[in-house]
């Protein structure tokens, strides 16, 4: 919706009558204020100031008493817009009005006091859809309002203190290239009525700092805040931190921000261009440390927001958000969800830094093999990049050869990440190569035993899975033996040794020798009862039970499955896909012993495990859906394994097409199963 410009002021209309705002003005209204045309037009928002002009020292807005405020007109009805400034519809401004410092230095807390508050001093509304169900009956708005804010397009968060200068142009700058007359935004020191949220906290304030039950602003802060950030394109951090990074802290932000994530919103950190430099200087100068700073969330310790409207009366906005989340959420699944946006985020712009500081003639090659080595992980490890992550791990280890010498402990770390990534690739051979380079060099380091054994143990996974069966054994027994000398012989690492070595015994029928090692890696594991050491109990009752499942102890075999799965339940959840395997293979079991029944109650549980943890078009759950609907056909239940195959079906043909071989086998089990039942 374009707005035509006019000499009454209706260019802002969109600005200060709070319906979304349209970001070309913005800009506009910027200009305004640094370069002093405050005091020479009478365009500033909804109402018109007829004052005498700006005062001597540059950024004073005088008023002589008896000065009066017009109200504009606006839209295209010319309809009159109740919005106005001090002193009501009729009044006159206060015999001065000081602004305490220039217009260039104001940060967003400054343009709420001095332009948006007094603009809005009679309205008593909040402008938003959401805010009106927030608050009742007491909202008056039209249809206009709720047609504008279906038409925003991105919803921005941003520190109160941050400089609006930086602010907006953070916003032009990430709507470079679009047609700004159509992006509207939703920035809420001007889509929000400050004056009414002022008086909504200072009435709840009267209840105690930590609030009433059920009243309007705890509503709002736990449940309507998160329906307004669901109607957005997108959603905008604008942020100013990088002289001294620090976590981002603020309740009421990182709740937004989960919102955001919540309904899977892109979400996007917009800079200046001043800012990304100095973003860029900071992460090239120390990457790891910014990461731990930037990258540790945690909205259990986080703080209110003491913002413009609570100077007057506190309100702990935190306690009410808190108590959403432990009666929700959990603070672990919004630390982890805020944390992965975050780190992802610094994997990327950690790419550019790097970039950015290879175009600097003055710096080592050291100093870049540490900071290729370090974005690799930040990639590797969070955005799972492995072209990527492989490429800066080659670039780290030549740079630390050519800088320190083949022998050096910095030459074994980025060998080691580089094998890792290229063994997830399936490029076993070359990670096999690295991981000996690794250990040839952590041999003669007495302090990187620890490690050393860590390389074994995953050299000796790899050597098994292309049959160096032989050395792959002798190496697990190398790891484990560095364990007990270093850690003791009862340590949680001895135990996942003998899991990794019982594991591979098994697969090759030496069920004895295994069946000993995992008996034995249990007894240790009955001293640590804390719930990260749970889950290595689980996958050894778990492989156990595959042992006694492939020898016919039937019975043995479902004590040690039906363990396994309710250790993967305490840990992991209900909905994890670890539960899924798990239920899977006791259905497995059952399936042997005709249990149909059983099994087919199992298998239903974990194609719903599968759709919770996947996505009910993934192709998990097809495979899900296909074990199921091969139960039920044992069962003689065609018509129900029918309707199971039409749905693993349309799963399986959406994901690889359907030409490919494993659709033709889906549909002509299906085929099989109508034609079985009769339809």
């Amino acid at each position: 919706m374009t707005k035509k410009k006019s000499s009454d002021g209706s260019v802002y209309r969109s600005l200060l009558n709070p319906k979304g705002v349209q970001v070309e003005f913005l800009l506009e209204f910027l200009s305004d204020i640094v370069y002093g045309n405050i005091g020479k037009t009478v365009r500033l928002g909804t109402a018109l100031m007829s004052f005498k002009g700006i005062g001597t020292n540059g950024y004073t807005l005088s008023f002589e008493e008896g000065d009066t405020i017009q109200i504009l007109k606006g839209g295209p009805s010319e309809r009159k817009w109740q919005g106005v400034c001090y002193g009501g519809s009729t009044g006159t401004f206060p015999s001065s009005y000081v602004v305490e410092k220039s217009p260039k230095d104001w940060t967003s807390n400054d343009v709420i006091e001095y332009v948006v508050k007094p603009a809005t001093k009679s309205e008593k509304s909040i402008f938003c859809e959401v805010y009106q169900q927030g608050y009742g009956k007491k909202v008056r708005a039209g249809k206009d309002d709720v047609q504008i804010v279906r038409k925003s397009t991105a919803y921005i968060i941003h520190s109160p203190e941050m400089p609006f200068y930086d602010l907006v142009h953070s916003i032009i700058t990430h709507l470079k290239g679009k047609d700004l007359s159509r992006e509207y935004v939703w920035l809420d020191i001007v889509c929000m009525n400050h004056i009414v949220m002022e008086s909504m906290y200072e009435s709840h304030a009267k209840n105690g700092d930590k609030g009433t039950h059920g009243s309007t602003l705890e509503d709002f802060l736990r449940f309507r805040i998160h329906a307004l950030i669901s109607k957005f394109d997108e959603f905008l951090i604008s942020f100013n931190l990088w002289n001294k990074p620090k976590v981002l802290n603020r309740s009421y932000n990182l709740w937004e921000l989960y919102g955001a994530l919540f309904y899977k919103k892109p979400v996007s950190v917009i800079l200046t261009s001043h800012e990304n430099l100095r973003m860029l200087k900071t992460l090239a100068s120390n990457y790891t440390e910014t990461i731990q700073q930037l990258g540790q969330v945690n909205i259990r310790n986080s703080s209110p927001s003491l913002s413009h409207f609570l100077r007057d009366h506190f309100v702990d906005d935190a306690y009410i958000i808190k108590n959403q989340i432990e009666g929700t959420f959990g603070y672990d699944e919004v630390n982890d969800s805020i944390n992965q946006f975050l780190r992802s985020w610094l994997g990327r712009c950690g790419l550019s830094a790097l970039h950015w500081r290879k175009g600097d003639k003055k710096i080592s090659s050291l100093e870049l093999a540490h900071l290729s080595n370090q974005i690799g992980l930040q990639v590797w490890s969070e955005l799972e990049w492995a072209p990527e992550a492989e490429r800066l791990f080659r670039e780290a280890v030549k740079k630390y050869q050519r800088s320190l010498g083949h022998d050096h402990k910095y030459v074994a770390i980025a060998s080691t990440n580089l094998a890792s990534v290229l063994a997830f690739q399936g490029k076993r051979e070359e990670a096999i190569i690295r991981y000996k380079d690794a250990v040839v060099i952590r041999r003669n380091l007495p302090s990187e035993k620890l490690e050393l054994a860590r390389n074994f143990s995953t050299l000796a996974e790899l050597l098994s899975d292309v049959d160096k069966l032989s050395v792959a054994e002798q190496i697990y027994h190398a790891a484990i033996d560095i364990w007990k000398s270093e850690l003791g012989e009862e340590h949680v690492l001895v135990a996942v040794g003998y899991n990794n070595l019982g594991e591979m015994l098994r697969t090759q029928e030496r069920f004895p020798e295994a069946e000993m090692l995992f008996k034995e890696g249990l007894r240790i594991m009955r001293k640590y009862c804390e719930v990260d050491n749970l889950l290595l109990v689980a996958v050894l009752y778990n492989n156990l039970g595959l042992l006694y499942e492939t020898e016919e102890a039937t019975e043995e075999a479902e004590k040690c499955y039906s363990l396994a799965l309710k250790l993967v339940r305490k840990v992991s959840g209900e909905d994890h896909p670890d539960v899924a395997l798990s239920l899977n293979n006791l259905a497995s079991l059952l399936f042997t012993q005709k249990r149909y029944r059983d099994a087919e109650h199992l298998l239903r549980d974990s194609v719903e495990v599968k759709v919770k943890a996947f996505g009910k078009k993934h192709l998990v759950v097809a495979q899900g859906l296909e074990n199921l609907a091969t139960l039920l056909r044992m069962e003689k239940k065609y018509n129900d394994a029918a309707v199971i195959l039409e749905r693993a079906l349309s799963i399986v043909q959406r994901a690889v097409g359907e030409n490919h071989p494993r659709s033709k086998k889906c549909l002509k089990l299906l085929q099989s199963c109508q034609s079985k039942a009769g339809t």
